[in-house]
């Protein structure tokens, strides 16, 4: 199972999918998904 991580925009909490409506800890209604933190490598020509 993929359990994708959200992010509150206004109190900064992480938030697992199954709270992807409305943030848990302040009530907000923006959340934004997290990245997974990758390099990105491209090569020269």
């Amino acid at each position: 199972m993929v359990v994708f991580m959200y992010k509150c925009a206004k109190c900064g909490k992480e938030i697992e999918e199954l709270y992807k409506v409305r943030c848990p800890y302040c009530g907000y209604r923006i959340i934004f998904k997290e990245r997974p933190e990758f390099e990105k490598s491209v090569r020269a020509v």
